[in-house]
């Protein structure tokens, strides 16, 4: 169970970094396509100064917690362990609550799928491959 500070810790996690991982791709005016509507223009607003969004299409609201759980459809300690993970948030335990105290660890197993099989946005692969002509197999 997190303590109200560690939720606030993640809370305030960047909401664009958040949006990014969770692969919404957001424009230079904040917006980007709303995951929880079907729409061809972004209405999904990111507000970076509250750290919140609203969709003004479907009207969803909220903080970064609020835009994980939507995304990914589970609930909350399920969402907070996903952030907590991603973002390597160090949370520790206090030591009544567990028999050990427990911290975030950098574990680089978690980023090997970025080695194998990076990832390249529209407008990188664009510039690279059709600008640059560079060869995709390098």
């Amino acid at each position: 169970m997190l303590s109200k500070d560690e939720i606030q810790q993640l809370r305030s996690l960047p909401i664009l970094n958040v949006a990014e991982r969770l692969g919404l791709e957001v424009d230079s005016h904040r917006r980007c396509l709303c995951p929880f509507h079907d729409e061809r223009t972004p209405s999904l607003v990111l507000y970076p100064s509250s750290n919140t969004f609203f969709c003004f299409a479907c009207q969803h609201h909220g903080n970064v917690i609020d835009l994980a759980m939507k995304v990914f459809g589970k609930g909350f300690a399920e969402t907070c362990n996903w952030l907590v993970n991603e973002h390597n948030v160090i949370i520790e335990r206090n030591q009544y609550k567990s028999v050990q105290s427990v911290k975030s660890v950098f574990r680089p197993e978690k980023y090997l799928r970025y080695f194998e099989h990076p990832f390249l946005n529209k407008k990188s692969s664009e510039f690279l491959f059709s600008e640059r002509h560079l060869n995709p197999r390098v």
